[in-house]
């Protein structure tokens, strides 16, 4: 490809509605989604599967280098273990660099590429054309997860979310590598009193000339 790709970053808070954005965003740009969280919580999905310890590095290095990311297709991969896994096991340096380079080459063979994660905008991605950063007020998060989490199935109480989610985003926030938080150039939408429909079209209003600029240029 002639020019580097297009790259929406995204990051945020847990249950902020980041995901969803993400996904309807490249479906309205025609573009490639990547949901970096996702590869994270496979690894997770993997560790517990074996009964590896959050502690054993090495073993955790292994399950990701036998590990296919080519197409990642697992739907049950947002129960509450494997999220509070990946969590864990994310504030490795050694895992992250394993599974930063591959985020990077992502984008290579797409025009456009929605990335959703948590240092997107700050690590992965840092010259991204566009960089989001979804937040909420943390009882609308786990108002939300809770929900999404009783239609599953879980029956974890909202406490249970609401403590879990705390404690993820702290981890997250605190962790030495890679740490979560809006880039200087992000673009922060608060989405607590906004429904998905109106963060998407806040979203496209803010992005789409730099979009149209873009690919409209010589």
């Amino acid at each position: 490809m002639s020019k580097k790709p297009f790259i929406i970053a995204v990051d945020g808070t847990s249950g902020s509605g980041k995901g969803t954005l993400s996904v309807r965003l490249a479906k309205h740009y025609g573009f490639a989604m990547l949901d970096t969280g996702k590869i994270y919580r496979l690894v997770a999905s993997e560790v517990l599967k074996a009964g590896i310890s959050t502690s054993d590095i090495t073993g955790i290095l292994n399950v990701a280098d036998s590990l296919d990311f080519s197409s990642i297709t697992a739907n049950n991969l947002h129960t509450q273990e494997i999220s509070k896994c990946a969590s864990y096991i994310a504030v490795y340096p050694e895992l992250r660099s394993r599974l930063n380079q591959m985020q990077r080459d992502f984008p290579n063979n797409f025009k456009g590429t929605v990335v959703d994660g948590r240092d997107i905008g700050t690590v992965i991605f840092p010259n991204a054309q566009i960089k989001f950063f979804i937040t909420a007020s943390i009882e609308v998060c786990a108002e939300r997860r809770y929900k999404q989490l009783q239609n599953e199935g879980n029956l974890l109480s909202y406490a249970d979310v609401l403590r879990d989610l705390r404690e993820r985003d702290v981890r997250d926030a605190e962790r030495k590598v890679a740490p979560s938080h809006a880039a200087s150039d992000a673009i922060v939408i608060d989405t607590s009193y906004l429904d998905a429909n109106s963060v998407l079209e806040l979203a496209i209003s803010l992005s789409q000339k730099h979009v149209n600029d873009y690919f409209n240029a010589a």
